[in-house]
């Protein structure tokens, strides 16, 4: 089984919208302005209906990764040796920015992975949703018992791993 470790997007916007709004950070304001085009891209995806597999290569395209790389260049330049500190906030955004690039940015593998993947906020039982997730990825993959997808980050994996759902549907398929 292999587990996708996705962070939430909305969480990182929010820490550049606070650095923005309490300081005014011009920086900020322009990392915010590249989430927009990000969402903008997903929302037109959802409207148009997209299969997942169509969302996975609209996102490999020419637009929509000139987007992450204008946000990859910024975070380099913020976090670069000599680069005169923003504020506390600012510097908060860009560390966590930073730290979690890969896991902010692996929804772009797959389709079926959301740009904010937050459903454990939207769930009164997050560690049962990430299980529900995960099975509803399996039984998504057609390939039985081979890719199990976490979109809860608050939620350790050896811990949904061993509960409910999760562990109900490898009982049965092993």
């Amino acid at each position: 089984i292999s587990v996708d470790h996705l962070c939430c997007m909305a969480h990182t916007r929010a820490k550049f919208k606070y650095a923005y709004e309490i300081s005014g950070d011009e920086d900020a304001r322009y990392i915010l302005s590249l989430f927009a085009q990000l969402y903008a891209e997903e929302d037109a995806f959802k409207k148009a209906g997209l299969t997942p597999e169509q969302i996975r290569q609209a996102r490999r395209l020419p637009g929509y990764l000139d987007i992450i790389g204008q946000l990859r260049s910024k975070l380099e330049t913020l976090s670069a040796d000599g680069h005169p500190p923003g504020g506390e906030l600012m510097e908060k955004a860009v560390r966590y920015l930073g730290s979690f690039w890969k896991q902010l940015f692996r929804y772009l593998v797959d389709g079926l992975y959301s740009i904010d993947n937050n459903i454990a906020e939207r769930n009164p039982f997050p560690r049962r949703g990430a299980e529900e997730l995960a099975v509803l990825r399996l039984a998504q993959d057609g390939q039985g018992l081979g890719h199990v997808s976490y979109r809860d980050s608050d939620v350790p994996d050896d811990r949904c791993l061993g509960n409910g759902i999760l562990q109900d549907f490898l009982q049965k398929n092993h």
